[in-house]
């Protein structure tokens, strides 16, 4: 029980990272391409 008890926390942290990794890909790339932009038009 107290493998599947880690096993599940594990699992917690695996889909948290999932949702959380491309909201920050996501984030860095729209601050990636407004600042080529602002780059662009200075």
């Amino acid at each position: 029980m107290k493998l599947w008890k880690s096993i599940e926390a594990h699992h917690g942290d695996f889909g948290a990272a999932l949702f959380i990794l491309p909201c920050l890909l996501a984030t860095f790339s729209m601050a990636g391409i407004a600042f080529g932009v602002a780059l662009l038009l200075a």
